[in-house]
């Protein structure tokens, strides 16, 4: 395995989902495991949100009918969206917010009062 290859390993982009929204976006990373979550022993940084990115985590989460997601990315050499997984209630809200400064559990809140009271 080439070594940029090996850089690659153990890491993801996670992009949030709220209302066809995205939120934020956060790389995680495990130098220890292929597995990048945080209760796995993985870190966080927040990133910048790539259009790319932001339009398929959008077009996924519309597609399986989810007002509220965690998009996940393999992190690829190449910086092309490789679709990992997809969480219907991804964790770690708390890290979250201290990583980003956006509170998603409000978000999700007010749009759900937003859809059900047509506020």
């Amino acid at each position: 395995m080439s070594n940029l290859l090996k850089n690659l390993v153990g890491s993801d982009l996670r992009y949030i989902v709220v209302g066809g929204e995205v939120l934020f976006a956060i790389m995680r990373k495990n130098e220890k495991s292929f597995l990048s979550n945080i209760t796995a022993g993985g870190s966080a940084t927040k990133i910048d949100i790539e259009e790319k990115y932001k339009q398929q985590a959008t077009k996924i989460a519309k597609i399986l009918g989810l007002d509220y997601c965690s998009v996940d990315f393999f992190n690829t050499i190449d910086n092309e969206p490789l679709l990992c997984e997809v969480n219907a209630n991804p964790g770690n809200i708390e890290l979250n917010e201290k990583l980003t400064g956006v509170n998603q559990a409000e978000a999700f809140t007010r749009y759900i009062v937003k859809e059900v009271y047509s506020i």
